[in-house]
């Protein structure tokens, strides 16, 4: 459970409040709100059980990203690559969450507590020097919309004298009430016409206790009632599992994240846990499948999974033996100019996720079994202009073996079989220069962690000879199994 944050305590008689950033914080304001641990002082987005705490907004020169501070809305920029910071601004956006927005402005040595916020706009693309962010749009988290004008009690209410007239000449033809009994009643309505009428606490007790569930709605039928849409809510679960489980296991995170509501399958698929069928790790897989039994483990990874070529699926293969997570429904890009006014729609073969650093990159795979043509290499630049923050590798040759080598050690000229190897061109976007660049010599790879056990898999481009990461023992093997699974498994 998150703690609730301290809020500032001293009286307005010693607050410096400023029009747009709010209250001026004392020291000893700042350690009750943010504790006396100074590490998290300069950190742009502190989070506190897995959700944001507060956030950091620079302004001037001293803002690493371009945020814009009003006194009742702010835009607050980020780096356009996703990682945790973005994920529990999200996360915050989708939980209604709020929380400490504190604002330190440009060249300035104070720190100001601009109020509680709430993220408003999820996400927007932002260019700023030439280059894109993200940002998110942050309002007061108290800020309600005005209400619509309403008349006043006194307006709404009809005066007791009026009613006590009306139910008079209502009542002409009835027996009239003993006059002692006229004396009390005209005694107690004297008393409601002085009290003093509170609409606003009555309407905390209203809104407390539920509104409408307090009318004619006993705890019965209400129960009833929530237990009907729970029911129905179950039902529905289970027809969406019913007939979506399979590929909710496989679409990457990114893509769910452009989902309404997403965030509620993204959680769904981690209640399936191991129970869901495909479940890759980020971390390689121990390799030994030259056999029929390896055979068998691999022909499970792409286990009723519909590719368009066996070549695709032997990628699949390679990827899950890497630990990179894959999935075949990557997203379809329209509109892409091939020349001559020829206009098509894009799908590439897969999207990935790969480990980068504080990230995850999310890339596209196209899958093809030579050099491509010219219309193929179009494609994959108007797919990567478009999408931007999704670069996409091209892969090309058939041969399962590294696309590189040191030396040849046989006898003889050397047989270049690395020159068959799967190799790759990277197409990405290039905010600064506003266009795609084009990179080869791209390929699979593998690393070992400092831990000496831990072998992670990727997708780069060799930018210098000898990079181990492009030849190593772990990463031919894998080669070699996937060669084997070309050859022995029924397409």
């Amino acid at each position: 459970m998150q703690t609730k944050p301290v809020l500032p305590t001293e009286s307005t008689t010693t607050m410096s409040v400023h029009p747009v950033y709010g209250q001026k914080l004392t020291r000893t304001q700042k350690s009750e709100m943010f504790g006396d641990d100074h590490s998290n002082d300069y950190k742009g987005i502190v989070q506190r059980d897995g959700k944001v705490a507060w956030i950091l907004v620079k302004t001037g020169a001293q803002q690493t990203y371009p945020n814009e501070v009003n006194s009742d809305c702010i835009k607050y920029c980020y780096s356009s690559k996703d990682g945790k910071a973005n994920t529990l601004m999200k996360r915050a956006y989708h939980l209604n969450q709020s929380f400490i927005v504190k604002v330190v402005p440009d060249k300035s040595p104070d720190t100001y507590f601009w109020g509680m916020g709430k993220v408003s706009v999820e996400q927007e693309d932002y260019e700023w020097n030439g280059r894109m962010y993200r940002r998110f749009v942050v309002v007061k988290a108290d800020a309600e919309p005005e209400p619509a004008p309403q008349k006043s009690i006194e307006q709404e209410l009809p005066s007791r004298k009026r009613t006590r007239k009306a139910t008079t000449e209502a009542s002409s033809h009835a027996v009239p009430p003993a006059p002692e009994a006229m004396a009390t009643a005209l005694e107690k309505e004297e008393e409601l016409e002085g009290a003093v009428i509170d609409a606003d606490k009555m309407k905390q007790w209203w809104d407390a206790n539920g509104g409408l569930q307090v009318l004619d709605i006993d705890p019965e039928t209400w129960a009833m009632k929530v237990s009907s849409r729970l029911a129905k809510a179950q039902e529905l679960n289970a027809k969406f599992l019913e007939n979506f489980q399979t590929d909710l296991v496989h679409i990457p995170t990114a893509i769910l994240r452009t989902f309404r509501d997403g965030h509620y399958l993204i959680e769904l698929r981690k209640t399936l846990g191991s129970e869901a069928g495909e479940t890759l790790d980020d971390v390689a897989k121990p390799i030994n499948k030259t056999s029929d039994n390896g055979l068998m483990e691999m022909d499970s990874y792409v286990k009723n999974i519909e590719f368009d070529s066996h070549l695709e699926r032997c990628h699949a293969v390679m990827m899950s033996l890497l630990g990179i997570k894959w999935s075949r429904y990557a997203p379809t890009v329209p509109g892409i100019e091939l020349g001559s006014g020829r206009i098509v729609s894009y799908t590439p073969d897969f999207v990935v996720d790969i480990p980068n650093g504080v990230y995850t990159q999310t890339y596209m795979i196209e899958i093809k079994p030579q050099y491509p043509y010219d219309d193929e290499i179009r494609k994959a630049i108007g797919a990567c202009a478009k999408m931007k923050v999704m670069p996409l590798f091209l892969f090309y040759n058939t041969q399962f073996c590294t696309p590189f080598a040191s030396r040849w050690t046989g006898h003889g000229h050397g047989d270049y079989k690395h020159h068959n190897g799967i190799r790759g061109i990277k197409f990405s976007w290039d905010s600064q220069l506003d266009r795609v660049i084009v990179e080869h010599d791209a390929a699979y790879t593998s690393q070992t962690l400092p831990d000496g056990t831990t072998v992670v898999g990727g997708i780069d481009v060799r930018h210098s000879v000898g990079d181990a990461r492009f030849d190593n023992a772990y990463l031919n093997k894998a080669y070699e199994s996937v060669d084997y699974f070309k050859s022995h498994s029924s397409t």
